[in-house]
């Protein structure tokens, strides 16, 4: 079965792995140059996250906008400290269509990355440069209410719900989205399955230092 991710800058743990940030000497997990030894398919060929180089994309005319069903309803979302991300159930009521898809697909998941204060977070890279959730001078307010929220969950299994949000406001504006990257590729993390299609929007979403901070205290 296809997924197909939609990343902008800004998993339970089962098997024997981890990111290189959570490794230490003591641990017996396999960081990310040996998940390999997880599945194989980790050594695969068309395995993401990986460096977009603008010079050598090729524009595609059949990419169009896409069109998000059920992101301006006002929903309460649960977030949970997985232990390798902040992750988000969706509601069954949120789709995607657009783009170049040939069908509409539901959404089912959102999950947030970032690095530590000496390293930044996101997974992929544009010209080799990574973002930490791209940062700025002025405070996001759509972004306030989910960024305190992360103050609660400091620990792997915890969760909070943060209440009355709409999705359309954390996304970028329809304008901005309009600008995109798009590759098959895998899922970043064991099973590293090669079954995705990566969507990476070109302008990053802006929060400020503070609220960068703070996500970096997770």
């Amino acid at each position: 079965m296809k997924t197909s991710i939609i990343r902008t800058f800004v998993l339970s743990p089962a098997g024997n792995w981890c990111y290189q940030s959570q490794y230490s000497c003591n641990d017996t997990c396999y960081g990310p140059g040996k998940w390999s030894l997880v599945n194989s398919v980790c050594d695969g060929k068309k395995q993401s996250p990986v460096n977009i180089v603008t010079h050598k994309t090729v524009y595609n005319p059949g990419l169009k906008p896409f069109i998000f069903e059920g992101y301006d309803h006002t929903l309460d979302l649960l977030l949970q400290n997985t232990g390798y991300s902040v992750q988000i159930n969706l509601p069954s009521t949120l789709k995607i269509k657009g783009s170049d898809f040939s069908a509409t697909y539901k959404a089912v998941q959102l999950h947030l990355h970032w690095g530590s204060e000496k390293e930044s977070g996101s997974e992929h890279l544009l010209d080799g440069e990574r973002y930490p959730m791209e940062e700025s001078q002025i405070e996001n307010a759509n972004y306030k209410d989910l960024v305190k929220a992360l103050a609660i969950i400091q620990n792997y299994g915890q969760n909070t719900t943060v209440r009355n949000v709409q999705l359309s406001h954390l996304l970028l504006n329809s304008d901005e989205m309009l600008s995109y990257y798009r590759y098959s590729g895998s899922l970043t993390t064991p099973d590293c399955s090669e079954a995705v299609t990566w969507t990476v929007f070109t302008k990053p979403i802006g929060l400020s230092s503070t609220q960068v901070w703070m996500s970096l205290q997770l």
